[in-house]
């Protein structure tokens, strides 16, 4: 989304910690207060994490099951461009927006009287299906990792590359409509909470990263704004409605980004929002073939069959023109995956 692990299981031993975008009023602390304990203050629930922890998963794949790699993130950002998921001796790459695609599914299940359905419903869930809009072009052509012979899967992205993407991807959703934008442009905020550290990057890294979420942040108070001044919206741009919100986009990518590395054992998805004011863990482990188990239930129906779709891999490349022709007649794989209650 963009995509990446979520948040390490540091997080879930805190679950006090929240955020309020009413408190916050979308925006950002001046410049010398920020840090990496405070440093946005939409996303505070987040910065209890100082690394992400990569734990084993899988769902089934068509045509094969096999765990999928998992790594720590470095001192800046680092962004899983293609998600490459072990298949026997090869891999099946799945592209972010198929990742995105997935989290869409989901969120038009979502919802029961524990968990409330996305609101506004259809804005929801165009957020959540295309939450990595900005990384598109960059998907189509994905860089060789020259130590592996495959897609690059972790990058050290240079920040002025990561932050036009993500700019493009705000961009993008703007010519769905001000809601799925918003939700967007947060999900920016989240990642970098996630996955940016102002300690460690070079002070014009990071100079680049503040202006950027300033601009963010003047965006998603002039977007909010915008939607509380009109009739039909601003029953869901309420601070509080928003950040429920942000967060549901959250869960709903890291369930997706679980369920394409694949499932091995039981996954713990810290603050998915409820259909109150608070919010709760939600596990997921697995179960024979295809099928993963969440508890608590967040889904309005018995189960939920979702699926991505990558592309299978078999061997290694030596050039860039290798791996894109080698993309281009790949096989194409359905990952699957059946949800259903505990």
């Amino acid at each position: 989304m963009h995509c990446l692990r979520a948040v390490s299981r540091s997080l879930s031993a805190h679950p006090r910690i929240r955020i309020r975008v009413a408190r916050a009023a979308l925006q950002v602390p001046p410049r010398k207060t920020w840090r990496r304990a405070s440093l946005f203050p939409v996303l505070r629930e987040f910065l209890a994490a100082n690394a992400l922890t990569r734990g084993c998963a899988a769902a089934r794949v068509h045509n094969g099951t096999e765990e999928a790699p998992r790594r720590s993130s470095g001192e800046t950002n680092q962004e899983r461009m293609m998600l490459l998921r072990k298949d026997g001796p090869g891999v099946i790459a799945i592209p972010q927006p198929s990742h995105a695609w997935l989290s869409g599914q989901m969120a038009r299940a979502w919802g029961n009287r524990r968990f409330a359905a996305p609101a506004p419903y259809d804005e929801v869930c165009l957020a959540a299906g295309q939450h990595d809009i900005g990384w598109l072009d960059w998907e189509m052509t994905p860089a060789l990792d020259a130590g592996t012979g495959l897609p690059q899967e972790f990058f050290k992205v240079p920040s002025k590359l990561h932050i036009a993407l993500w700019r493009e991807g705000v961009r993008r959703a703007r010519v769905f409509g001000r809601y799925p934008a918003l939700l967007v442009s947060l999900h920016a905020d989240t990642i970098y909470a996630r996955h940016f550290d102002f300690a460690k990057a070079s002070p014009e890294n990071a100079e680049a990263v503040r202006a950027f979420l300033d601009e963010q942040h003047r965006f998603q108070a002039q977007t909010a704004a915008s939607l509380r001044a009109d009739p039909k919206l601003a029953e869901q741009a309420s601070p509080e409605h928003i950040e429920h919100n942000r967060l549901l986009i959250a869960a709903l990518d890291r369930m997706s980004l679980e369920i394409c590395w694949g499932v091995k054992k039981e996954i713990k998805i810290p603050n998915v929002p409820t259909a109150g004011a608070g919010t709760t863990e939600l596990r997921m482990q697995p179960r024979d073939g295809e099928g993963l188990i969440l508890d608590p239930w967040p889904f309005r129906t018995a189960s939920v069959a979702v699926r991505a779709e990558g592309k299978r891999l078999r061997g290694r490349f030596a050039t860039e023109a290798d791996l894109h022709r080698a993309l281009d007649e790949a096989e194409p794989v359905l990952v699957t995956a059946v949800l259903h209650g505990a």
